[in-house]
């Protein structure tokens, strides 16, 4: 399974696998105890998305941008003008 494949990438990384050395070092404790400590906090922070959950997300992100604006936006040149001064001046949030 590509899940289970992507978490054993993660778990087997050189670098978690030097952190975890680091760890049971420093706190003198067994290094195989900390792994497998390491990997069972890992496994309960990894997530995958269902391909269902994704799909129905993307279509209610499309439905709603659909709603949200017209087919045709106006732009008023001297507005955009305005608002680039303010944004040159100020922190600006959209």
């Amino acid at each position: 399974m590509v899940m289970e494949h992507n978490l054993q990438n993660i778990i087997n990384h050189t670098k978690f696998q030097e952190k975890l050395q680091l760890i049971a070092k420093e706190q003198n404790i067994d290094f195989f105890e900390v792994q497998k400590e390491g990997a069972d906090c890992i496994s309960e922070l990894y997530s995958k998305q269902h391909p269902v959950a994704n799909m129905l997300s993307i279509k209610g992100f499309q439905f709603m941008m659909s709603k949200a604006y017209n087919n045709k936006i106006d732009i008023d040149p001297k507005e955009i003008k305005k608002l680039m001064k303010l944004m040159r001046q100020n922190s600006v949030a959209f």
